[in-house]
């Protein structure tokens, strides 16, 4: 749930959104709320349904609202796609293909300013909240080479590799210039956000039991924390 100044947006496990608005009636001392509902994995034109693999356990994960410019970010569609709507309407934005597969964790900075989405490819990129909303609309066509090929303003800026498994979890600090991703490779591996560079890696587990990252938070003091679990352990880790 995401609330900015008088409009409230909620997320629910099987995809559904509910978008509320009130307004206060000083004069009369009452309350008026407008509510909306409408769905992440459906559209009036377009079938933007979740990929078969994306546990609905993990939705949150693969969503990100930003209340104040009106956009919600998602993954996690079957055709490996971000997906930007709007908090306003039910209508879609604009959609990205830069992933190779399915978009399995997205985030906002602090500032929301920048987002990072991560990705069953391996990767992480890490894009400019400005540009993706500004850039001229690929909904006019549902061919991924056309839609890839859009104004170059829209690409990512940076792009974070290092994982031989797919990213469950990714995490910004810009004070720290630091972003840290996770994935089912049971490693947690830190970057630079200004120019992707590594930083190091974190294991979790060993060999023959590995632990998977199922949380993870960066605090403001620069301390990361993860909580892991596997078939027969749950940890937390600082």
């Amino acid at each position: 749930m995401k609330a900015y100044k008088n409009r409230v947006v909620m997320l629910f496990q099987d995809g559904t959104i509910m978008k509320a608005n009130w307004k206060i009636n000083r004069q009369k001392g009452g309350l008026s709320v407008q509510t909306e509902r409408g769905s992440l994995s459906s559209n009036v034109n377009y079938d933007w349904t979740w990929n078969d693999t994306l546990s609905l356990n993990r939705l949150h994960n693969v969503v990100a609202i930003d209340v104040s410019s009106q956009a919600i970010f998602s993954g996690g569609h079957w055709d490996d796609s971000l997906l930007i709507q709007s908090t306003s309407s039910s209508g879609l934005i604009n959609q990205f293909f830069h992933h190779t597969d399915t978009v399995t964790c997205i985030a906002l900075s602090s500032d929301c300013q920048y987002l990072a989405t991560g990705s069953s490819d391996c990767t992480c990129l890490i894009w400019s909240v400005k540009s993706l909303l500004n850039s001229p609309s690929t909904l006019t066509s549902l061919i991924k080479t056309s839609a890839a090929s859009s104004s170059t303003d829209s690409s990512p800026l940076v792009t974070l590799y290092g994982h031989e498994d797919g990213l469950t979890l990714v995490e910004m600090s810009l004070d720290l210039d630091l972003g840290v991703t996770a994935s089912q490779d049971s490693y947690c591996i830190l970057h630079s956000l200004s120019d992707g560079a590594f930083i190091r890696s974190l294991e979790f587990g060993a060999v023959d039991s590995p632990l998977i990252p199922t949380m993870l938070r960066i605090t403001s003091g620069g301390y990361i924390i993860t909580y892991c679990e596997s078939l027969h352990f749950h940890e937390l880790h600082i």
